[in-house]
C-alpha cells in the first residue's frame, strides 16, 4: 500500500512515482488522488508539470486553476497541494497520494496523509487499490528512519533488475517495528538507462 522510491540524482524517482499514481487515476473511477510537495513552486515545477505533459488530454473533463484541481472523465479528482501545514489536507478523503521530495515535509504530514487514505472508491471487486507514494533523496531523516528501516519489503535496483535489500529487512525485523504494508525501492543513479551519455560521469566529477 505504501511505496518509498529513494535514490540518487537522475534516478527517475519522481517519474516512477508519477506513473504509479497515473495508473491509479486511470483505473480507479471516482477516486481522489493528491499530488504534494513542500511548497507550491516546487509542486508546479515537478508533479504539475509532469501531469500536464504526460496525462492524456482527451481524458480530462475540466481544470480548476484557482483551486489547483483536475477532474477526469472517469470521475476521478486530482488535487495538487503544498504540504507545509496539516490544515491544507484536512477533510480530504483520498484513494491515492504521491509526495515528491518527501524528506522536505514533516513526518506528521505523512501521518496525516495516511489517515486521509480511506476513500472506499478504491475498493473494486473485493480488491483494495489504495496507494501512498513517496519519493526522496537518501538523507538521514524521518523518511529513512520511519519508513525505509521499517519496511516489510525492500528492493535494490540495477540496470539488470532488482534484488532484496537484506540489510534493511534485517534491521526492520531486529527493531520489531516492521510495517508489512511499507515497501522501499532503492534506485541508484546508474540504474537509469535513459540518462544522457556522460551525465553521470559529470556529476561524479563535480562531487569529487
Amino acid at each position: 500500500r505504501y511505496k518509498l522510491i529513494i535514490g540518487g540524482f537522475g534516478a527517475g524517482k519522481s517519474i516512477t512515482g508519477y506513473e504509479a499514481a497515473e495508473w491509479h487515476i486511470l483505473n480507479v473511477p471516482n477516486g481522489r488522488t493528491l499530488f504534494g510537495a513542500a511548497t507550491l513552486p516546487q509542486l508546479k515545477m515537478t508533479m504539475m508539470l509532469e501531469f500536464f505533459q504526460r496525462f492524456p488530454v482527451d481524458l480530462i473533463e475540466r481544470v480548476n486553476k484557482q483551486d489547483n484541481e483536475v477532474f477526469i472523465k472517469n470521475g476521478h479528482k486530482i488535487i495538487f497541494r503544498p504540504l507545509y501545514d496539516e490544515g491544507l489536507i484536512r477533510s480530504i478523503n483520498l484513494t491515492c497520494f504521491h509526495v515528491t521530495e518527501a524528506s522536505e515535509i514533516k513526518y506528521d504530514l505523512f501521518r496525516q496523509l495516511k489517515r486521509r487514505l480511506r476513500n472506499r472508491a478504491a475498493i473494486i471487486g473485493g480488491r483494495d487499490y489504495r496507494m501512498g507514494i513517496l519519493d526522496s533523496n537518501p538523507e538521514d531523516n524521518w523518511v529513512v528512519r520511519e519508513f525505509a528501516k521499517r519496511s516489510g519489503e525492500a528492493w535494490r535496483y540495477t540496470v539488470d533488475g532488482r534484488v532484496p535489500d537484506k540489510g534493511l529487512l534485517e534491521e526492520a525485523k531486529i527493531s520489531k517495528r516492521q510495517i508489512k504494508s511499507y515497501a522501499t525501492h532503492i534506485i541508484p543513479s546508474y540504474a537509469n538507462p535513459y540518462l544522457p551519455d556522460g551525465w553521470l560521469e559529470e556529476q561524479i566529477a563535480i562531487i569529487s
